[in-house]
């Protein structure tokens, strides 16, 4: 396909649904129109959703920003949410959704910048309206920027602590430009250096604005159940008056790639993390976007075939070396403006062994892309075919997103796709161009790769620092015994083989049952259909979803994960070495559109699939079956770098964002047992094979097997499965009095010494990263037991409350980037928690800022009219009502109740039931009674993480007896066991 294809396309001014290539199994429908002034729109009438989305996409980024003002495109995101001329109100707009049940984002990309939003269909004619505000008048006042740059700069703090985002900086600033440009911004960038050259940002961003925020550059897609006429007009009435190019300046043209003088390739990067990661990424600059042979896409057929995980491929022969536990190709930092460009990326994750033969691994890789080279044309035809195959069936019966993401994708794709192949084309592939195929590969040499190797082993020898996230890195050329191995994959070749054809294609599409298309009744609880002592099978046949497949769930319980911090490790590393083990096998059921995935709970083993039914139980035999009988040699060759890969996991927690650490502690403070990942990584480093080899047997003798199927299948099916996981698993049975799952500690008055106060206490555990310089508290007010009416007034609080913490705490006062009030649910107990992360205040001002908001914040739950509450009740009723959008979701509502063994299938009904009774005056007495300054049930625990700076400012007291939650759970009381309900 020609480099044409990136040009805008021509054919929307109408587009009507018959003219739209979709899925098979898809009811909706679909219009594209083009506005008077050239906004183009894609409106699609869902009539199976109760909830809208938007997405209003303009064709401008951080490439278009101002070199003297790196960030620019980034700040005007958030500006533009500052308040309108028609709403002057900074906090109206996600005040609105929120009354509606909505939720709102946005994104800065490299070209694109995307504003999208999700609200009751009722609400969607006028958010559509405060939406198109961004784009008509907003106000951008000096005073409300001066404020929202804190913001910006609390996000690039946040990233700071981040490797990804160190690493993906690094790559890009060795890009061509624009790519190069620091894309965040930050005080410096937005403030200080240009104060220091007479530069009045805020101005500059209004020009900006004006001259980009136009219409030719604006797309927008509306997914609701509103029919498509109405969708239309309310689309017309609030963007038809977006202004087309105003002239007040010199045109603007957008910034593409400087590619002539660019050059790429030849050197390999010594990256030290923050992190325990140790990875190599071969990188390849590809001079053009997707879009030049979308219609073959041969980078994904190449990465098909590279990173294949099957017998005789280079990930397994890696993997079975002990070098590698991961080896991924893929596309980066695409960009479609002119011919574009993107990078190709091989990431393999390296064990500790693998860190001393990194030559040899390079030079697999490259025998694995030598071997697709020299596939005969008739092999690579063949390999295409069933490529093909795969993308049409998981196209055809693809399951349905949700309506924000798929707005999100359909308004970027308008600007590179014609409608009718919209939904087809970036998911297809549709015909095979061998030479598109060569001239993809013909960029995958060591002359246009750089190679980025990061490890902990740098640390203190590299020389250089990345300008933005201080990534610390050494340049060199690439080492001559690299390029040797490199010379000697492509002279030999050998060693590795190509893909046998996949067994898990399914054939059989049909839908066996009657009621297909009716609405998926999704209140009506499963039906049990085996009741063992040893098992017990729940089922439940549909298929509104319109697709031949099945989810099941098993729940392999045992109180063995449980007993103490080396259970729990042995639990992880066993489901580590099953996965690692299953994934040679199964990839040939994932690459066909099946998932499935064994993770460890506190209650035993979890166990995940989904897909279509006829590969499925397929797919669980095999899974029961190894399972059941891995072998010593099996353990053993796996057991030494997946050790070292939990190892590296378990340590590298110290280093998640302080939030992150504020709520973990927290949690860990309140949990009875809880076991810290500081004990698991003690037990860890103890771990035997004899631990793993004997791990099955010691879970199985006293093990449950609980289970669900839902989908598209009959009791007998489901009931075959059952009874096929039995034979395998063969389970003795877990008498009632060893299930065990955690109970909560309940927040009580403990003494002066310990920094209480009534109800009130303050915990402040080590801080396991101090050299990130950011500090955060999670502020939680227990509430009670996690009964319908506890978790109803919870529920309508958050949503009442939300957007009104975010736009206080961090809008107006600028505390930081992170903040949050969520409804906290641990095991059954439920409470209110606000979290918050910031560079400028010390914890204990933090809190203090909390508790002031929430103590004012009575005031405005006061002044509610009656029609703004019962908005929020019913919103929060018609999320509670929305109906799941795939198959897998609506397994999980069920699976909740099984997996925790409440089997309350009536919880959505009683939900609502306990809802319609709240009136405002409940409300404010709920918060009377457990949120107010003193409060006669106030049960408050504020976990604090101080960072390096926070401590620099003096006020941190190090208190011993908070350094180890046992001291707490030792004068603490328990809230109720969880109640298991016998149905």
């Amino acid at each position: 396909m020609s480099s044409v294809e990136c040009e805008r396309p021509g054919n929307l001014d109408v587009v009507v649904d018959a003219d739209v290539r979709k899925p098979l199994r898809d009811a909706r429908k679909y219009r594209s129109c083009r506005l008077e002034n050239g906004v183009r729109v894609l409106l699609v009438e869902d009539t199976e959703a109760v909830f809208a989305a938007a997405c209003a996409n303009v064709g401008v980024g951080y490439f278009d920003d101002p070199d003297d003002l790196p960030g620019l495109a980034h700040f005007v995101e958030h500006g533009v949410h500052l308040g309108s001329r028609d709403y002057p109100d900074g906090g109206e707009y996600k005040r609105f959704l929120a009354e509606n049940g909505g939720k709102s984002n946005a994104s800065t990309g490299t070209v694109h910048t995307m504003y999208h939003f999700e609200v009751h269909s009722d609400a969607l004619s006028e958010a559509l309206r405060r939406l198109s505000r961004f784009f008509v008048d907003p106000l951008l006042l000096s005073e409300s920027l001066e404020r929202e740059v804190s913001n910006v700069h609390s996000e690039f703090r946040r990233n700071l602590n981040s490797d990804a985002r160190k690493s993906l900086q690094l790559l890009r600033s060795v890009g061509p430009y624009p790519l190069s440009k620091f894309s965040t911004g930050n005080q410096d960038t937005l403030v200080h250096s240009p104060e220091t050259r007479g530069v009045d940002t805020a101005a500059v961003l209004r020009e900006w604005w004006q001259d980009r925020y136009t219409s030719e550059r604006v797309t927008l897609a509306v997914v609701s159940p509103t029919s498509l006429d109405s969708l239309e007009r309310f689309c017309r009435e609030a963007f038809s008056d977006v202004p087309r190019e105003r002239g007040s300046s010199e045109s603007f043209k957008p910034s593409g790639a400087c590619l002539k003088d660019y050059r790429f390739g030849g050197s390999l990067y010594e990256i030290a993390p923050i992190r325990d990661i140790r990875g190599i990424e071969l990188v390849w600059f590809i001079p053009h976007s997707r879009m030049w042979a979308m219609r073959s896409k041969p980078w994904f057929w190449v990465g098909h075939l590279v990173e294949n995980e099957g017998e005789g491929s280079a990930s397994l022969y890696l993997k079975r070396k002990g070098w590698v536990t991961e080896l991924s190709f893929h596309m980066a930092d695409e960009v479609r403006r002119d011919a574009g460009f993107m990078f190709c990326q091989c990431h393999a994750k390296l064990t500790e062994t693998g860190l001393a033969n990194v030559e040899d691994i390079i030079r697999v890789i490259y025998e694995s892309i030598e071997m697709v080279k020299r596939m005969p044309d008739k092999a690579r035809e063949d390999s295409f075919a069933e490529l093909k195959n795969i993308t049409e069936i998981k196209f055809d019966y693809k399951g349905r997103e949700g309506p924000t993401a798929y707005a999100s994708r359909l308004a970027t794709n308008l600007h590179y796709f014609d409608v009718p192949e919209i939904l087809s084309l970036p998911s297809l592939l549709e015909k095979y161009d061998g030479e598109a195929l060569d001239r993809f590969l013909s960029y995958l040499t060591p002359e246009n790769m750089n190679i980025y190797f990061a490890s902990r082993h740098f640390e203190g020898t590299t020389d250089l620092k990345e300008k933005w996230y201080e990534a610390k890195y050494s340049v060199k050329p690439i080492p001559e015994d690299i390029k040797k191995a490199i010379q000697d994959a492509q002279d030999s070749a050998a060693g590795l083989e190509l893909p046998k054809p996949n067994w898990a294609i399914p054939s059989d599409f049909l839908m066996r049952l009657a009621g297909e298309g009716k609405p998926f009744e999704w209140m009506d609880p499963p039906k049990k259909i085996i009741d063992l002592r040893t098992v017990r099978f729940w089922h439940k046949k549909d298929v509104s979803f319109r697709v031949p497949k099945i989810s099941v769930r098993l729940h392999l319980i045992s109180a063995y994960t449980n007993e103490s911090a080396l259970h729990s490790v042995r639990a992880d590393l066993f489901a580590l070495i099953v996965n690692d083990i299953l994934d040679p096998i199964l990839h040939p059921a994932v690459l066909a559109g099946i998932s499935f995935s064994a993770s460890v709970a506190g209650t035993g083993l979890m166990l995940r699939f989904d897909g279509f039914g006829e590969i499925v139980p397929k797919v669980i035999r095999l899974v029961c079956e190894k399972i059941s009988s891995l072998s010593r040699e099996e353990i053993e060759n796996r057991f030494p770098p997946l050790h070292d890969r939990l190892s590296e996991s378990l340590r590298n927690r110290d280093f998640m964002n302080p939030h992150l650490q504020a709520n973990y502690s927290m949690n860990d403070c309140l949990s009875q047992p809880s076991w810290h990942t500081h004990d698991k990584l003690e037990e860890c480093q103890n771990l035997t094979l004899e631990d793993i080899f004997n791990f099955w047997e010691e879970f199985r003798a006293e093990m449950t097997v609980e289970g669900l199927a839902l989908g598209n299948l009959e009791d007998t099916e489901a009931a075959d499965i059952c009874f096929n996981i039995v034979s395998l698993l063969k389970p003795s049975g877990l008498p009632a009095e060893r299930w065990r799952q955690k109970r909560v500690c309940k927040i009580t008055s403990i003494s002066p010494e310990t920094q209480s106060l009534g109800s009130c206490v303050t915990y402040k555990p080590r801080n396991p990263n101090p050299e990130n310089g950011d500090s955060a508290v999670y502020v939680l007010y227990q509430i009670g037991l996690d009964d319908f009416g506890t978790m109803a007034h919870g529920a309508l609080f958050q949503l009442i409350s939300e957007k009104n913490c975010f736009h206080q705490l961090r809008t107006v006062e600028k505390l930081g980037y992170i903040v949050k009030l969520e409804l906290h649910r641990l095991v059954n107990v439920v409470g209110v928690g606000i979290r918050v992360q910031t560079a400028g205040c010390t914890p204990d001002e933090l809190d203090k800022r909390v508790q002031a908001w929430l103590h004012d914040f009575r005031k405005d739950l006061e002044g509610l009219s009656d029609a703004e509450f019962n908005s929020y009740k019913n919103s929060l009723s018609e999320r509670k009502m929305e109906p799941p959008k795939t198959l897998p979701k609506a397994m999980d509502r069920f699976w909740e109740m099984i997996k925790t063994r409440r089997y309350r299938f009536d919880a959505t009904s009683s939900f609502l039931a306990e809802l319609n009774s709240i009136t405002k005056k409940t409300i404010l007495e709920f918060y009377d009674r457990h949120l107010a300054r003193g409060a006669a049930e106030e049960k408050r625990l504020c976990t604090q993480i101080w960072g390096s700076e926070a401590i620099g400012k003096g006020g941190f007291t190090e208190r011993k007896s908070f350094d180890v939650p046992g001291n707490l759970k030792s004068v603490w009381g328990m809230w109720p066991d969880p109640i298991v309900h016998h149905d």
